[in-house]
């Protein structure tokens, strides 16, 4: 998984709280991603429980997220993703 944490005036929060994380995640087999179709939307409904592992990183806290919003890319090897913790 290859992604940024974002914080400031648009996303509000700080290095140990809030704001969102914008990332990638690609499958490491030579399969699809399981349980998700090509160009599916993901949201939190989906993805029930989403925590940033930048949190855990910086601080050992384990944040969830308040909102999701992702697709499946059209080959189903990847997604991108949008989590916010407001």
């Amino acid at each position: 998984m290859q992604g940024v944490h974002q914080y400031g005036k648009k996303f509000p929060g700080d290095a140990t709280s809030g704001g969102r994380d914008t990332f990638t995640c690609t499958s490491t087999s030579d399969e699809p991603l399981p349980n998700v179709s090509p160009g599916e939307s993901l949201t939190l409904a989906e993805i029930p429980g989403w925590f940033s592992d930048y949190f855990s990183s910086v601080n050992g806290s384990s944040v969830p997220a308040t909102s999701f919003k992702g697709t499946v890319s059209g080959d189903g090897y990847s997604f991108s993703a949008v989590a916010g913790y407001y």
